[in-house]
């Protein structure tokens, strides 16, 4: 499954185009990766968090399982 940034559940977990794994806070302006929370000095920026489409790994504690197509 495909979201946006601004789709994301607090507890998400989702992957970029990158390939960098973001885990959404409990609020729009709450992002961590594997390296640790986003730290932001001053009004949030979008571009500080995951940019994109991005892909669901996981909601509410659980795997999000997508069928890929051959």
């Amino acid at each position: 499954m495909t979201i946006t940034a601004a789709e994301a559940q607090p507890g998400d977990v989702l992957l970029d185009s990158a390939g960098t794994a973001w885990q959404r806070g409990a609020g729009p302006s709450s992002w961590s990766t594997f390296d640790g929370p986003v730290s932001f000095y001053g009004p949030w920026l979008d571009s500080y968090g995951p940019q994109g489409p991005l892909v669901l790994l996981a909601r509410d504690g659980k795997a999000v399982l997508q069928l890929l197509q051959p």
